[in-house]
């Protein structure tokens, strides 16, 4: 039988409340080594994390590492002002999490009648890496994706923060209402998405869900960041 593990601080023993605590941050260059690492309840943990901010570990002359691995968690996110996002009210508290479509979908004749430039708006943060991408795209893995009936999207670019510029798809000939689209302008769908914090306007990228449950447990409080909206309204009934 495992060893019931409860919190280092105040001795809560619930198992679905018990979380693993880097004494010295992983982003500072903390190890998963057990002498690093301290089982806290999510009510302690997130206090400890009020407490240890950036500051805290910069007294201590501890350098914040800097790291591209995918297994650091980030708390941070990107904010971004209320105007830039789908309203003024957007999201919405109580739900945890809203999804937005955040990605472009160009449809193969509008790839090819139009110059690039003319198909990304100039206003997004990464137009220009998305235009090169897209320059760079070999119109012959389009064409032969296209004849042996592909399954997804032909091609896809990403940016380099998919938080706040939309990564682009091209598809076939016809838009998911299978209308043929010639025009110059891409259509925002679902392919992918940002995510937004229901109590800021904090978003991660789809890839992120991770980064951003940790920022509701520990930037929110929310002790299960994975439930629902109907979960929510059932516990409600």
């Amino acid at each position: 039988m495992a060893e019931a593990r409860e919190c280092f601080i105040c001795g809560e023993n619930r198992p679905n409340s018990i979380e693993t605590h880097h004494i010295v941050p992983r982003r500072y260059g903390g190890t998963d080594s057990p002498e690093n690492l301290v089982d806290l309840c999510s009510s302690c943990h997130a206090a400890i994390e009020k407490l240890y901010t950036d500051d805290f570990y910069e007294r201590l002359s501890i350098e914040k590492r800097s790291s591209n691995s995918d297994t650091d968690i980030y708390i941070s996110g990107t904010t971004i002002p209320p105007s830039q996002t789908k309203d003024r009210d957007f999201p919405r508290s109580p739900v945890h999490v809203e999804v937005e479509n955040f990605g472009y979908r160009l449809t193969v004749p509008q790839f090819y009648l139009h110059p690039v430039d003319d198909l990304i708006p100039d206003a997004l943060p990464e137009s220009d890496v998305l235009i090169n991408k897209l320059e760079e795209i070999d119109l012959e893995i389009i064409k032969e994706r296209d004849e042996s009936k592909y399954k997804g999207g032909l091609v896809s670019v990403f940016p380099e923060d998919p938080r706040t510029t939309p990564p682009v798809e091209i598809v076939r000939e016809t838009d998911t209402q299978g209308n043929v689209r010639i025009d110059d302008s891409p259509v925002m769908t679902g392919w992918f998405s940002r995510l937004h914090c229901g109590y800021c306007h904090t978003v991660y990228s789809q890839h992120e869900k991770a980064d951003l449950a940790a920022h509701l447990r520990i930037k929110h409080r929310v002790e299960e960041p994975y439930r629902s909206e109907a979960e929510d309204k059932d516990m409600s009934l």
